[in-house]
């Protein structure tokens, strides 16, 4: 699988995990603290989750993709001869020549 994922991805989840550590998990070990040391059996698995999630959601929306569009695009299965063709790049049509 192809892990699609850019530098502005990892650049919007590095700023949500920021925000995450300091808006939520710092407050919460400092409520925490009293427990002597037990806090972070709390903090632990819910800074786990919440770092985690954006990287989860990437995976899941990759492999996702990668089944729905695997068969997607064109399949050409066979190919015929022909007199002449045209091409879009001859402009208004077929052309004559004046004498």
């Amino acid at each position: 699988m192809q892990y699609q994922i850019g530098i502005v991805g990892a650049g919007i989840i590095a700023i949500y995990s920021a925000i995450i550590l300091l808006v939520v998990i710092r407050p919460l070990a400092r409520m925490l603290r009293d427990m002597r040391g037990g806090n972070w059996i709390i903090v632990g698995p819910i800074a786990v989750v919440l770092l985690a999630a954006p990287w989860a959601e990437e995976y899941w929306i990759a492999s996702r993709f990668e089944e729905v569009c695997k068969d997607a695009g064109v399949h050409v299965y066979k190919q015929v001869e022909v007199d002449g063709f045209y091409d879009a790049t001859m402009g208004g049509g077929l052309r004559t020549r004046v004498q």
